[in-house]
């Protein structure tokens, strides 16, 4: 390239993972109608503060120089914009609880799409929650819902197991019961055919004996 003021030679790092904090907590500068607003409302309107930690790189140098601006500072607000959307539309408990993979997930497939409709050049790699929490105020209420829908879980995990090792059980005592009838039923039936057939035998004897016969069967 031809010197300055000529030319001039932009170099991007396209292998350094870089970092960005997102999200709305106490230290965010995000600002609306001049008040400062640390927090964002979930889908059952309840208050949080979210803070998200994104890896990124730049994939297309050219894209990341030329296409906007400040491409960093349009990351940062295309990821608050993101974080407002999936946050808000989820319940709060979900989001303290069980979803926090998936609100990661979401956040980072949702900001890739932005940034590739902008052609930013940059790829996420990561959205990795560092804090999602209610309000200090009620913390601690928030606290016993999240303990007890822990405690809810625990109890249905109990109960599967106790479940899963008593049908086993069950089965067991069922198969055994059902082997001691058949081997009872056998017993019974060949009882019953051996007798019918010393009967059969006395029957015969009977018959060709007479009065002989029947005198030694009375005797007996």
């Amino acid at each position: 390239h031809l010197p300055r003021p000529i030319d001039r030679l932009d170099k991007v790092k396209i292998k350094e993972i870089l970092r960005l904090e997102a999200g709305f907590y106490p230290q965010t500068q995000s600002w609306e109608y001049g008040e400062l607003i640390p927090y964002c409302i979930s889908g059952d309107k309840n208050i949080l503060h979210n803070h998200f930690v994104i890896q990124y790189r730049i994939s297309q140098p050219q894209d990341y120089l030329f296409q906007a601006k400040e491409s960093q500072k349009l990351l940062s607000q295309l990821a608050d914009a993101v974080v407002i959307k999936v946050v808000g539309a989820k319940p709060v408990d979900y989001l303290l609880t069980t979803g926090k993979r998936e609100v990661e997930l979401e956040i980072k497939d949702q900001l890739q799409k932005e940034i590739d409709q902008l052609r930013l050049g940059i790829t996420i790699l990561s959205v990795d929650t560092k804090s999602v929490e209610p309000p200090q105020p009620v913390i601690d209420a928030f606290q016993d819902v999240v303990n007890a829908h822990e405690e809810m879980v625990t109890k249905i995990h109990e109960a599967e197991n106790y479940r899963n090792k008593l049908i086993p059980q069950a089965r067991a005592e069922a198969q055994r019961i059902i082997e001691e009838a058949k081997a009872y039923k056998f017993q019974k039936i060949s009882l019953a055919k051996g007798t019918a057939q010393r009967f059969e035998k006395i029957l015969q004897r009977y018959k060709r004996g007479g009065i002989a016969v029947r005198q030694r069967i009375y005797l007996n």
